[in-house]
């Protein structure tokens, strides 16, 4: 695979109100989505400690992504994992799910 470059994608896209549903069911909360304009996310990253190429370049990613959506097939990571890939809610299921039987086993934080 030398030099080879390959657009990896797990699953067909999710839109934000999917990945939200999703991560609501696994947290048991609600979650929701606010788009908001890479300019303000620039300010706010910023404000926040991100460095200046951080910046630039998710920025850019971003500004990328609403004029032409991401591309990519989930057929090329099956091909190269050699089996399925992970979907997003599997992945949110055993990342949430393990944290939340943690907190069920152990308690709450504040009374240990």
């Amino acid at each position: 695979h030398g030099d080879a470059v390959y657009e990896l994608v797990g699953e067909a896209g999710l839109t934000q109100d999917e990945v939200a549903a999703i991560l609501s069911g696994e947290i048991e909360r609600s979650v929701s989505v606010k788009e908001i304009a890479v300019r303000d996310w620039r300010r706010q990253a910023t404000a926040n400690g991100m460095g200046s190429y951080q910046v630039d370049t998710l920025a850019r990613m971003f500004e990328y992504y609403n004029a032409y959506g991401l591309t990519g097939s989930p057929n090329v990571l099956r091909w190269l994992l050699e089996r399925e890939p992970t979907s997003f809610a599997s992945f949110a299921r055993r990342e949430f799910g393990q944290q939340r039987t943690s907190q069920i086993t152990t308690g709450p934080q504040e009374n240990r």
